[in-house]
């Protein structure tokens, strides 16, 4: 009787532990396949403020909630792995956020002004910076800059800290974005414009008490004004102070991968009087530093604040920048130093917008990935290829007649280029938008199709 109980104990024991060896093998085969999605390649698409705008405006939170999970299940089949999603376009917040006011573009509208209460759980990433220009081994940079943990307070009402009555949002895009996009396994990155602000005809609509109205108004440069909108001046500390302020909460307060900014830096045909004061207190210091120098540095601070408030909230969190695809753009009409950034290692990955078809007479797709790879070579820094889905089918103007009608013609130019991309070694690339693949414009609704299904059948490989 004793042998047949302990046979029979045997044989329990024998069953669990296969059992367990089964489960540990489907689940194996499960999480490789998680993480082999996209064969090792990034496959990623912008969310704009557009989005929001065009497809689900006055939607409610089960409304949003059905809209995201579409938006997850048709990134899913297609084979995105990957989203930005706009969280801050111009100062503004499509988020539930204590650092911006909430943004007139968010799909279910806002709550009346109400008194917020004192969070305790203030993201506490601010700044200390020493204004000051340094010259070393890679050229002029700003000394001093440096990211800490602590408990701050309101970043909003800078330097006074006291919580305010703002409006709230009816319910958080990002949060329930987020949600969904996990469900499918997609990577999910808060994407914000750090430096663009409002119009100049918006800014009595926002509240007395957020520190970029009181910049607009003291005059002082923290805030600037250029062809009718607004922006942030990255010189001064409390400036940086704001942008980190706005990391902090989302990377502390969301279940995102990572934090993406795009082309926006200094607007183009900026005016030499827009900084004047500040170029010329830091060029008595250093008589030989250029204006170029000095907005690149103001820049150049900026990411480099934005990397390390990113890392030190959490290290396997990912920091990328899409700037223009055209480098001497980027150099001389934005201030931004790609080459830079990849040299000092501020950012993970860079997603230059290569918005050009094969046969443009300036910037030829094909030429203009090669020249990126100079910009990265003998770094870490990741290549993503920012394709211009929202060219399909359209006709563009680049006196040649060829490259007029290329994106006309062809119904696979975003299939070729993620080809020539993977070929050139690029980690992978990105469409911009959504809505021009998965919600486009009756007009292209049967080119975006077929450039969708060609491009699909790369991704899901």
């Amino acid at each position: 009787m004793n042998k047949a109980k302990r046979n029979l104990s045997f044989i329990f024991v024998a069953l669990i532990a296969t059992a367990f060896i089964v489960l540990q093998f489907f689940t194996g085969c499960s999480s490789s396949q998680q993480e082999e999605r996209g064969g090792g390649k990034t496959y990623a698409v912008w969310f704009s403020y557009l989005e929001y705008e065009e497809l689900c405006s006055g939607m409610s939170k089960k409304e949003f909630t059905e809209f995201a999970k579409e938006c997850a299940a048709n990134l899913s089949k297609a084979g995105f792995n990957t989203i930005y999603i706009q969280a801050v376009a111009f100062t503004d917040a499509l988020y539930n956020s204590s650092v911006y006011p909430v943004s007139s573009h968010i799909p279910g509208g806002i709550e009346s002004a109400k008194v917020t209460e004192k969070k305790s759980n203030d993201s506490g990433i601010h700044t200390g910076v020493g204004i000051g220009i340094g010259f070393g081994k890679g050229g002029w940079t700003r000394t001093g800059v440096e990211v800490s943990i602590g408990m701050e307070g309101r970043a909003g009402n800078y330097p006074e800290e006291e919580e305010s009555k703002w409006p709230k949002p009816s319910y958080d895009p990002l949060k329930i974005m987020v949600t969904q996009m996990k469900k499918k396994n997609i990577r999910t990155e808060a994407w914000i414009n750090p430096m663009r602000s409002i119009k100049e005809e918006e800014l009595e609509s926002l509240p007395d008490d957020f520190i970029v109205k009181t910049w607009a108004k003291q005059k002082k440069g923290r805030a600037f004004l250029h062809q009718g909108r607004w922006y942030l001046n990255p010189y001064y500390p409390e400036v940086l102070r704001l942008i980190t302020k706005c990391v902090g909460e989302l990377v502390q307060n969301y279940e995102i991968d990572g934090i993406h900014i795009d082309d926006y830096f200094y607007p183009s045909s900026l005016p030499e009087e827009i900084d004047a004061e500040e170029f010329e207190k830091e060029k008595q210091k250093h008589p030989k530093l250029t204006l170029k120098q000095f907005r690149t540095v103001n820049v150049d601070a900026m990411v480099r604040q934005i990397y390390a408030a990113v890392k030190k909230a959490n290290p396997e969190l990912t920091f990328g920048i899409s700037p223009s695809g055209n480098i001497q753009t980027c150099r001389n009409a934005m201030f931004a130093d790609p080459a830079h950034w990849a040299k000092q290692g501020s950012v993970d990955y860079l997603a230059p917008q290569i918005y050009w078809g094969f046969l443009h007479p300036a910037k030829p797709f094909v030429p203009t990935l090669n020249e990126w790879k100079l910009i990265t070579a003998g770094t870490n820094v990741k290549l993503i290829a920012g394709l211009a889905a929202y060219k399909t089918g359209s006709a563009q103007s680049t006196n040649n007649a060829d490259a007029d009608e290329e994106w006309q013609k062809s119904s696979r130019i975003l299939a070729e280029q993620t080809l020539a991309a993977i070929k050139a070694d690029y980690e992978g690339i990105a469409c911009f938008r959504y809505a021009s693949l998965f919600s486009p414009s009756p007009v292209n609704s049967s080119h975006a199709e077929k450039e969708l299904a060609a491009l699909e059948a790369i991704m899901n490989r």
